[in-house]
């Protein structure tokens, strides 16, 4: 089981009378409790802990909470918004699932957005760069005269213009 400190926290919500109702609105002593959204895009509010300090509970966790009980703390377990809207906290919109399950649930065109920008962090050309190695190759650049050129190896030229690496650098 998950022992977080948002787990617990949201532990201490619920424990203090924090609910949450079907279309995702936060309650508390018969009041709507109007929360922020974090810089995550999710819903949050903040609660008084005993210990006197603030905590800040994901609104989509409750929601889950209050549908699948603890079986979201389970390792590998994550909270999944149906639509994909993480503002949607309606309990009709909430399902717990694993990693995968939650990429599976966005369109294909935007896990494919999403593994190109992670793929940039290991991006050795700029978008310039690449399109000036296009240029080269067709202006008739060898894989030698561009391993001088730009540095790196044959293997690599080879795999970005036979392998469509960087195909999304426009020509």
């Amino acid at each position: 089981m998950e022992s977080s400190k948002r787990t617990k926290i949201l532990l201490v919500a619920i424990e203090k009378g924090y609910r949450i109702d079907d279309g995702g609105i936060i309650w508390y002593q018969d009041k709507r409790v109007n929360g922020t959204i974090d810089t995550r895009g999710y819903k949050v509010i903040n609660i008084r802990l005993p210990d006197g300090n603030c905590g800040i509970v994901d609104v989509h966790r409750m929601q889950a909470f209050y549908s699948y009980g603890g079986a979201i703390f389970k390792g590998g377990i994550q909270v999944r918004h149906r639509n994909g809207k993480q503002l949607d906290n309606s309990r009709s919109n909430i399902l717990i699932g694993t990693q995968s399950d939650n990429m599976m649930d966005r369109t294909q065109e935007e896990r494919r957005r999403l593994a190109i920008d992670a793929s940039w962090v290991n991006r050795r050309f700029t978008d310039k760069e690449v399109r000036n190695i296009k240029k080269d190759r067709r202006d008739g650049y060898s894989y030698r005269d561009l391993i001088f050129k730009y540095g790196a190896s044959k293997s690599f030229y080879s795999y970005m213009f036979n392998k469509s690496i960087y195909a999304s650098v426009a020509q």
